[in-house]
């Protein structure tokens, strides 16, 4: 499993990339979708228009013998589409150059009107001079504003609109501007006002018609934005439509900010339409679209998405780690729990035969009256009397064990009085004391106040502790119990409640600090009391704490290796109107 963690960890970190790049590419391939169908659409405006009336077109042909043909001239063609065209405003003016005289096409009537070319045409009427397919080398072609530009005649054929050779009869032109016959530039004669046949008068050299930008970026870009990118707050992307030559600003959906574009696509690129003078068109469209994302660039946004993916895969990855790092842990801890539950049945064995075997034996040599003399027969009451509280010892502490791990422990605190406790514990101890070859030194404080305990349950803690210095400790020979009021001068001015000591210090071989964190653990018998195969079951000190968390108190250690240990129980005095037990 644990080989098996990289592996996976790889495995995921190669696919969040994976998802990462289709990510980017749908995010990206979803914005570009939206700018093409922009650009197509506005482009698909003006191509309309260009076509339907930019273009010459020739009525279709009349049979044999028919009176003549007639051409569509661009201002009529102009009036039709501003009745039928669904963005009428798309187009502010269309103008025609001819003879050195420009005349504008009335939106209202389709008639022709003498005008002059406005203020930002004038750099495009230069370039109409230098004459088509080149412009002036001091103007760069792709600064002039975006204007369509439609060759009527070409300078090539002279026969000139329809067609070279038609002598058909055609409108008169120039046309009239209004009431009464149109003037004519010099040279150029009016057909017979009753349609005979007549010479067939040239067209406009050149029609230029100029798209309403101003327009466009104030009512109809916005709308296609709406429509292809979402409205406000809908919207997940940034929009921006500038001049392509200048980076002029033409629109702007929001607050750009920073970063550059994700996207873009060309606007108002229609082959033939725009810069007339250059046959090839343009290469690029007049505007821009710039598309970005709002929360960031493309890359940005699936760079985010890529950490939260292996954010989470990571922390399950970690999760499952952890779970294994838990659980070979806990199999670990089961083991030594099972060695030391192996090792306390054997301890408990060995306990229960050997007073049981004295017991058997002592009273089998008083029945049957091998032993008479009166200090024998005392003797032997001794040691069954003592073998006997033995027993009763490690039953009752084995019994508080259950209890406590069955949560059937239950304690009657009240006022108990320490030296009369210390006693009794010294009592219960007396011939382990005894056979251990311990002397053991009070040093009782006078006028002790009781403590807030249960007398049985505290005996047993003091008395746990005694048989655990008398066992571990012998070597030195001394076993000094001590017993004082807690004199904290700061727990009495945060009025907590007072503390009394009771003390049990020998001058053994102390504890081994590798054993000290799992002192109090049930089961658990330190390495010295291992290697000199001193006899326990390792529930005394367990219990011991298990019996002071239940009566409010603590117990405390201090050792050192070499020095002897200390244990130290920390009990709350009874309150001033208690009684003693």
């Amino acid at each position: 499993m644990l080989a098996t963690l990289p592996v996976l960890a790889w495995l995921q970190y190669s696919w969040i990339g994976e998802v990462e790049r289709a990510d980017a590419d749908r995010m990206r391939a979803g914005l570009q979708r939206s700018a093409d169908q922009l650009a197509a659409e506005v482009d698909s405006e003006l191509g309309r228009f260009f076509r339907g009336v930019m273009m010459p077109v020739r009525t279709p042909n009349l049979p044999p013998g028919a009176p003549g043909q007639d051409a569509v001239d661009p201002c009529t063609r102009y009036f039709r589409w501003q009745a039928t065209a669904s963005q009428a405003r798309l187009i502010r003016g269309l103008f025609v150059w001819d003879a050195g005289r420009v005349l504008e096409c009335s939106a209202e009537t389709g008639a022709y009107r003498a005008a002059q070319l406005p203020a930002d045409l004038n750099q495009l009427a230069k370039a109409w001079q230098a004459g088509p397919g080149s412009a002036p080398p001091a103007i760069r072609p792709e600064t002039l504003p975006p204007a369509m530009i439609a060759h009527m005649r070409p300078p090539d054929q002279p026969g000139g609109w329809p067609g070279p050779g038609n002598r058909k009869e055609l409108r008169r032109w120039p046309p009239r501007e209004g009431p009464g016959p149109a003037p004519l530039p010099p040279g150029r004669e009016h057909p017979a006002d009753h349609g005979g046949p007549g010479h067939g008068l040239e067209p406009p050299t050149m029609a230029v018609a100029v798209p309403d930008l101003a327009w466009m970026g104030r009512e109809w870009l916005p709308e296609l934005v709406r429509r292809y990118f979402g409205d406000g707050a809908a919207s997940d992307a940034y929009v921006r439509i500038e001049t392509t030559a200048t980076h002029a600003r033409v629109y702007d959906s929001g607050v750009w900010g920073g970063g550059a574009a994700d996207v873009s696509a060309q606007l108002l690129r229609i082959p033939g339409a725009f810069r007339g003078f250059d046959p090839q068109g343009p290469p690029q469209g007049y505007w821009t679209i710039l598309v970005r994302r709002k929360e960031g660039s493309v890359a940005a946004v699936a760079a985010r998405v890529r950490n939260r993916n292996v954010a989470v895969g990571g922390g399950v990855l970690a999760l499952m780690a952890i779970a294994l790092a838990v659980l070979l842990v806990t199999i670990r801890r089961q083991r030594r729990l099972t060695q030391q539950q192996m090792e306390f049945v054997a301890g408990v064995s060995h306990e229960l035969r050997t007073p049981v075997a004295v017991l058997s034996s002592a009273g089998e040599n008083l029945a049957d009256g091998i032993v008479t003399a009166p200090a024998s027969v005392r003797e032997y009451g001794a040691m069954i009397r003592d073998e006997s509280r033995r027993l009763a010892g490690m039953i009752e502490q084995t019994l508080r064990f259950a209890g406590i791990q069955s949560g059937g422990a239950h304690y009657k605190l009240q006022p108990v009085d320490v030296p009369q406790t210390i006693d009794a514990a010294l009592r219960n101890c007396d011939a382990l004391i005894r056979e251990s070859g311990c002397k053991v030194e009070l040093n009782l404080d006078r006028n002790l106040p009781p403590v807030a305990a249960d007398t049985s349950a505290l005996v047993h803690c003091i008395g746990n502790l005694l048989s655990n210095a008398a066992r571990y400790a012998a070597s030195g020979k001394s076993i000094t119990v001590r017993a004082r009021l807690d004199n904290n001068a700061a727990d009495a001015l945060a009025d907590k409640p007072q503390r009394l000591f009771i003390d049990v210090e020998d001058l053994g071989p102390g504890i081994d600090p590798r054993d000290v964190p799992h002192l109090f653990e049930p089961f658990y018998r330190g390495r010295h009391s291992r290697e000199r195969q001193i006899q326990g079951t390792g529930l005394g000190l367990a219990l011991v704490k298990s019996i002071m968390d239940g009566l409010g108190g603590s117990v405390e250690l201090r050792t050192a290796k070499g020095q002897g240990s200390q244990f130290r129980l920390v009990l709350p005095v009874a309150t001033a109107s208690a009684k003693p037990a």
